[in-house]
C-alpha cells in the first residue's frame, strides 16, 4: 500500500525584500529529497506589508511597487520549488495577510484598478494551483486543511471542537495539537496548528516575548484516507526530518 506524500508550508510572509528567506532556504534543500505529491502553500505567503493597517485617510500613499516587488519574489520561489519536484496537486490558500487587496479594493472602489490579480500575476492557473480562501476547508484523505482563524491559548481545541475533523492550519505561527476521542467510535480526530517558513520576529511587538517558531510539516496519506501528520520546527535554521537526516 503505497502512501501518498504531502508537503505543507504556511505563512512564508515573503516580502519586497525577501531575496533570499534563511527558513525557505533549508526547507528547499529538504523538497528533493522528500518529492511531495501534494504540494500545499497554506495562505499569507506573501505579507502585503503596504497594506498593513492602510491609511483610511492617505490611500495614495500606498507603496504600490513595494506589493508588485513580493509578487515577483512569490513567482521567483514558486519557480524554484517547481524546478526542486514535479507534485500531482498543488493547491494555494489566500490568508488574511492575502485578504488585505481585497479590502482595499472593497472600500476604495475608485481605485481598484491599482489592486493586483495575484492568481492571474502568480500564473497560479497556468502553474495548475486549486486556489482556495483563507477558511475553506480542504480534505486530503482524512486530513483537513485551512489558513485558519482563531487565536487564543486554545485555538486548535477550539477549531477541532467547531470543525469536528482531523485538521491542520497556519495563521498563528505556533505549533499546537489538541486530540478528541469519540466515546461512540474510540477514534480519534486531531488539530494541529503548524509554525511558519518564515524567520520573521513580529516588529510590532517591539521585541516582546511571543511563540513564533519557523517550520512547516508533511503528511503521509494512505488510499483508505488515513494518515499520519509530522509538524517540523526549524531551530537555529536546522531541523531533523522525518528520513532521518538534518538539514540546516
Amino acid at each position: 500500500m503505497i502512501a501518498k506524500r504531502l508537503l505543507i508550508l504556511a505563512d512564508t510572509h515573503i516580502r519586497d525584500d525577501d531575496s533570499t528567506n534563511p527558513i525557505l532556504h533549508v526547507i528547499e534543500k529538504f523538497i528533493p529529497r522528500f518529492n511531495p505529491d501534494i504540494l500545499v502553500y497554506l495562505g499569507d505567503t506573501q505579507d502585503c506589508e503596504a497594506l498593513q493597517g492602510f491609511n483610511h485617510k492617505s490611500p495614495s500613499l500606498i507603496q504600490w511597487s513595494s506589493i508588485h516587488a513580493e509578487i515577483s519574489n512569490v513567482n521567483k520561489m514558486l519557480n524554484r520549488h517547481e524546478s526542486l519536484c514535479n507534485p500531482q496537486e498543488k493547491h494555494y490558500w489566500l490568508g488574511n495577510h492575502e485578504e488585505r487587496l481585497n479590502k482595499f479594493k472593497a472600500i476604495y472602489s475608485p481605485m481598484a484598478k491599482l489592486v493586483p490579480d495575484l492568481t492571474k500575476e502568480l500564473k497560479l492557473k497556468e502553474r495548475r494551483f486549486s486556489v482556495h480562501k483563507q477558511n475553506d476547508l480542504v480534505n486530503f484523505g482524512k486530513l483537513y486543511a485551512m489558513h485558519g482563524n482563531a487565536y487564543g491559548i486554545n485555538h486548535v481545541k477550539k477549531n477541532l471542537l467547531d470543525y469536528e475533523v482531523s485538521l491542520v492550519y497556519g495563521h498563528v505561527h505556533s505549533p499546537q495539537m489538541y486530540t478528541k476521542v469519540a466515546s461512540s467510535t474510540r477514534s480519534p480526530k486531531s488539530a494541529w496548528s503548524i509554525g511558519c517558513a518564515s524567520g520573521r520576529n513580529p516588529e510590532w511587538l517591539h521585541g516582546k516575548p511571543n511563540a513564533w517558531v519557523p517550520g512547516f510539516a508533511v503528511a503521509y496519506i494512505l488510499p483508505n484516507g488515513n494518515f499520519n501528520l509530522y509538524p517540523i520546527n526549524i531551530i537555529h535554521g536546522s531541523f531533523l526530518g522525518p528520513d532521518g537526516r538534518v538539514y540546516n
